[in-house]
This record gives C-alpha cells, sequence and structure tokens, in this order.
C-alpha cells in the first residue's frame, strides 16, 4: 500500500499567526476619568446651553442648577476628542459616542464614564495588519474594557466570534481568517489555548490540544490523491500510526517510512476481508492473517501479495476442525497437505495449480 507522496511533508499547523490588537483599545480611560463635581442644588429646572471651561473645553446640551450636566449634551475636549449622548450627575452614563478624531469611535452604554454594557468601538490598527487598517469590535463590555461575548473584525486579516477577558480573547470562541483557515475552540491570553478544532482552507483538519497557536496533541486528517490520511500528533509533531481511507473505501492503519506502509498493518477492505499482518513494498510479505468476510481465514506465510510457504487455511471461524496445514504458492495450496476434517479426522491430499488430486486417510 503506497501513500501519496505529500503523506510525511510537513503540515504547518498554524498557517498565520493570532494577532494582538490592544494598542489603542485603551483612549477612552485617557479622558473618561475625569472627576466631574456635582454641587446639589434645589429648585432649579433642566435647561439646554453652553458651558465654556477655563482650559478651553465645551459642553452643550441638558443643564442641572446652571452648572451639572444632566440628560443629553455634548462634551468637546481641547484636543478634539468628543462625548455625545446621555449625562447623568455630570458624569456620562446611558447611551453614547465618544470619538477620537483620526483614531476611532466608541458607540453605546456607559455606566459612571466607563463603557459598560454593550457597545461599538471602530478603530484603526496600529501596526500590522497593515497601518491604519479598521478595527471593529461589536459586544460586551465591563468597567471600560471588552470584556464578555463579542465580535471583532480585523481589516485584512479576519473575523473572531466568542468570549473576551479584559480585551483578551478567552474562554470559547471562532476566528476566521480571510483566506479560509477557521478555528474553533478554546482561548486564553489572546491565543489558541485548549481544545480545539482549526480547519485549513485546503481541507486539512487539526483537532485536539492547542498551546501558543500550536496543535500540540491530537489529529491532523488531510486530502491526498489516494484518499483521507489521519494522523496522530504528540509533542507538536506528527506521528505514526497512520490511517488512510482509500477512493475504494479501503482502510490501512500502521507505520509509515518515506512514502510506504512498513511493518505490521490492519486492511479492511470494502469488500468485509480483513489483513492483519506484515507488508513490504507496498503489498502483503511475511506473516499474516487473511480473513474472509464469511469467516474464513488463512495463517501463514505471504509473498508479494499472496499465500505463499507455510499456512493453514480454516474454511470457517471454527479453527477447532475443517483446515487444511501445509505449503501454499501464490495463492493455492500446494503439494501434499493435512486436511482435518469435522470429525477431527486427518486426511492426506495431494494439491497442484489449486485443485485436490489425490485424497488418502491417514492415522
Amino acid at each position: 500500500m503506497r501513500t501519496n507522496k505529500y503523506l510525511l511533508k510537513t503540515v504547518a499547523f498554524l498557517v498565520v499567526a493570532v494577532l494582538s490588537f490592544w494598542g489603542s483599545v485603551n483612549l477612552l480611560s485617557n479622558h473618561t476619568s475625569h472627576t466631574f463635581n456635582a454641587i446639589a442644588e434645589e429648585n432649579e429646572e433642566i435647561t439646554t446651553g453652553l458651558l465654556n471651561y477655563s482650559d478651553g473645553s465645551v459642553y452643550e446640551g441638558e443643564i442641572l442648577y446652571g452648572r451639572i450636566r444632566t440628560g443629553t449634551g455634548t462634551y468637546t475636549w481641547t484636543t478634539g476628542e468628543v462625548y455625545s449622548g446621555i449625562w447623568d450627575n455630570d458624569i456620562p452614563s446611558g447611551k453614547g459616542k465618544f470619538e477620537w478624531p483620526g483614531l476611532g469611535i466608541y458607540d453605546g452604554d456607559f455606566l459612571n464614564g466607563k463603557r459598560e454594557g454593550t457597545g461599538s468601538f471602530t478603530w484603526t490598527y496600529e501596526g500590522e495588519p497593515p497601518e491604519g487598517a479598521p478595527v471593529i469590535y461589536n459586544g460586551e463590555w465591563a468597567n471600560d474594557k471588552i470584556s464578555g461575548k463579542g465580535t471583532l473584525e480585523l481589516s485584512g486579516v479576519g473575523t473572531y466570534e466568542g468570549e473576551f477577558d479584559k480585551q483578551q480573547r478567552s474562554g470559547t470562541g471562532t476566528f476566521t481568517w480571510q483566506n479560509g483557515d477557521i478555528y474553533t475552540g478554546s482561548w486564553a491570553r489572546d491565543g489558541i489555548e485548549g481544545n480545539g478544532v482549526l480547519t485549513l482552507k485546503d481541507g486539512t483538519v487539526l483537532e485536539g490540544t492547542f498551546s501558543k497557536n500550536y496543535l500540540i496533541k491530537g489529529t491532523m486528517t488531510y486530502s491526498t490523491a489516494s484518499g483521507i490520511v489521519v494522523r496522530n500528533v504528540a509533542n507538536g509533531k506528527a506521528q505514526n500510526p497512520v490511517e488512510i481511507t482509500y477512493k475504494d473505501g479501503t482502510v490501512v492503519r500502521g507505520n509509515v517510512k518515506g512514502e510506504e506502509f512498513v511493518g505490521n498493518v490492519t486492511i479492511s477492505y470494502s469488500s468485509g476481508d480483513e489483513y492483519v499482518g506484515t507488508i513490504k513494498n507496498g503489498v502483503k510479505n511475511g506473516k499474516g492473517t487473511y480473513t474472509w468476510k464469511n469467516g474464513a481465514h488463512y495463517i501463514g506465510d505471504w509473498v508479494n501479495d499472496k499465500m505463499s510457504g507455510n499456512g493453514k487455511y480454516f474454511y470457517g471461524k471454527d479453527e477447532s476442525s475443517l483446515y487444511l496445514v501445509g505449503t501454499f504458492l501464490n495463492g493455492y495450496p500446494d503439494g501434499t497437505l493435512t486436511y482435518i476434517a469435522e470429525t477431527k479426522i486427518k486426511y492426506q491430499t495431494i494439491w497442484s495449480n489449486g485443485k485436490c488430486t489425490n485424497i488418502f486417510y491417514k492415522k
């Protein structure tokens, strides 16, 4: 049995590095950490007006007591950042939008001046993928950080959908690369970590335990011109034994060296027959057992894929009687063989070209 010449070719366990993308996600905290003073005064109505601050920043919107931002309003910093949305007791709380000119926009929920709840954050990437490429996050936030479930789109790279913790992919999620590769499984510290399945665009499937974005232990399944190959993976490397399901339905399991199976193999034929034994040069050679679907089986020597040498042929599953013992040649009994009848009586038989020519009672 020959494997495809690419059977042992090294398969990259992860064709695209999982990128880190949090360089500019913390921008909001540089502005919403300001202390907003509230002075409680009574008998004042909410009005609409304009507040100018000594540092040059401006607020326009609803005001309580003539100075406290309450309700809907827009605050513009001298550096160009803008918050538009709901205010509660001088602090952004509720639905709102925060804009960093040329950098990014957050649109979603705020609580006590921090992003909390659900929201969409669009910003430009610093570094790879290309400088200035847009990045979009839609999902949950907690304490001004991406935490919970959400979707992250990396322009030119792919999309992650799943769980986050403190602005890192952590938990369970799926990353779909633009080239067609897909990983579904566990994440930790913003990388692939734990159990999962990586399906490459060429159909190769890596399944098992990953660490630092590489398959460490599991199986690798891929297609060749001959059929479907399944290999075990240990310590990050493909291992023997190998299982190949050929296009005619035959399944071969065993060790591979170079481009061929060697040593002991198990061959399950689509007909229901099975061979368990040694193989050499792609065919049955050495010792082996061939079992037909009806239960008949041969145990003995093989040469060039045929029964040749010493062996026993059993006419059914039962090995106590109804079998031939002796020499075989090119797949047939040859010469003098002993036949054990159903009553365990022994007969001496003479065979030529696969036919019994004489039979004698043997005491």
